[in-house]
């Protein structure tokens, strides 16, 4: 691999977002990605996936929200084309 390949890659992180919310709390999930918040910033995806699991079980005494979480959360590459606005 060349170094800027390698270089390339190491600037690559990952978000965990959330779709945008209207004022009476409804996620509006069709949204553009670009459009969605980012709640967490991650070095790899792993790390992103395993605090998407801690934040899960965290949750576990509010079951609404809990799946509300699972249903919605995502953890996007920071390089994600679809994050350009």
């Amino acid at each position: 691999m060349k170094l800027c390949h390698a270089a390339a890659l190491a600037l690559v992180g990952w978000y965990l977002m959330m779709p945008p919310q209207t004022p009476d709390d409804v996620y509006i999930t069709n949204a553009p990605l670009s459009h969605w918040h980012v709640q967490r910033a991650f070095d790899t995806a792993t790390e992103c996936e395993n605090y998407s699991t801690f934040f899960w079980d965290y949750l576990k005494n509010e079951p609404k929200k809990q799946k509300l979480f699972l249903d919605l959360a995502q953890c996007i590459s920071s390089d994600d084309p679809r994050l350009a606005k």
